[in-house]
C-alpha cells in the first residue's frame, strides 16, 4: 500500500510540474494524452481506488542496448518459437526476469542464446550493453582500467557477455573474472551466454573462482531445441 502511494505522489508531482498556462478553449499539448507524458497511466479499480501503472507509451520504447545485434533489439520472449525443446526453460526464464539474480545460458550452437539474451534484456527494460567476449577482450588490452569503457562495464545496469569460454590467455580469465566481480559488489546484473556448462568453463580455465562466483549468483539454464542458423540458411 505505502508502495502504490508513493507511486501517486510521484505521477502527481510530474503531472504538477508539466502543467502549463495556455489560452481558454485550448489543450495542453502532450506526446502522450494518456498519462501526459510523466509515463505512468492513472486508473481507478473496482472499488474506485486510484492506481498508477506503467503507461504504454513508456512500455513500448525501445530498450539502450548498446551492441545489440540488430536482429534481436526489439525482440521479447514471446516472439521465441515454442518446441518440446524449451517450453520449460521459457518458462523459466519468465520467472527469472523479476527475481534479480544473474544468469548463465548455455547449449549447443545456434541454439538461440544471443537471441535469448537480447528478448531477456528488452523484458528487463534497463539500459544495457551487449559484448561478444572474444572482441571484447581484445579492446580491453588497449584501455586504461579506470577509464569510461572499464567503467561501463562495472556499472552498466545489465552486461551481456557473448560466449564466454573463448578467453585462452590468464590475462583473459582474470579480466572476466575481475569484471564480475565488481559487477556483483555493485548489484548490477550480467547474463552469460556459452556453449559450454560452467563445469566445462572451469575445466577449461583450471580455475574456480568464475565458476563459483556463477553459481552462486546466478540461474543456470540450458537451451536445447533446433539449430535455428540452420534453419535460417
Amino acid at each position: 500500500m505505502e508502495a502504490a502511494q508513493s507511486i501517486r505522489k510521484l505521477v502527481e508531482q510530474k503531472l504538477a510540474a508539466r502543467r502549463v498556462e495556455v489560452p481558454q478553449g485550448q489543450d495542453a499539448s502532450f506526446r502522450c494524452v494518456v498519462c501526459e507524458d510523466t509515463g505512468w497511466e492513472r486508473y481507478r479499480d473496482n472499488a474506485g481506488r486510484l492506481w498508477a501503472r506503467v503507461c504504454p507509451c513508456r512500455a513500448s520504447l525501445p530498450v539502450q542496448m548498446v551492441n545489440c545485434p540488430e536482429e534481436f533489439r526489439s525482440i521479447g520472449l514471446d516472439a521465441i518459437e515454442r518446441h518440446n525443446g524449451n517450453t520449460e526453460q521459457l518458462a523459466q526464464l519468465q520467472r527469472w526476469i523479476p527475481r534479480g539474480r544473474d544468469l548463465y545460458l548455455h547449449g549447443g550452437t545456434g541454439r538461440g542464446k544471443t537471441m535469448t539474451a537480447c528478448a531477456l534484456v528488452n523484458e528487463l527494460r534497463k539500459p544495457a550493453r551487449f559484448e561478444v567476449v572474444d572482441t571484447l577482450l581484445r579492446e580491453l588490452v588497449q584501455q586504461d582500467e579506470e577509464g569510461e569503457r572499464w567503467n561501463t562495464l562495472r556499472n552498466v545496469p545489465v552486461l551481456v557477455l557473448d560466449d564466454i569460454g573463448v578467453a585462452d590467455t590468464d590475462w583473459g580469465r582474470r579480466t572476466l573474472t575481475t569484471v564480475y566481480a565488481e559487477r556483483l559488489a555493485r548489484n548490477r546484473r550480467t547474463i552469460f551466454t556459452s556453449n559450454k556448462t560452467v563445469g566445462e568453463l572451469v575445466k577449461l580455465w583450471d580455475d574456480q573462482r568464475l565458476g563459483s562466483r556463477i553459481v552462486g549468483a546466478a540461474d543456470i539454464v540450458q537451451l536445447e531445441g533446433p539449430d535455428y542458423r540452420r534453419r535460417r540458411g
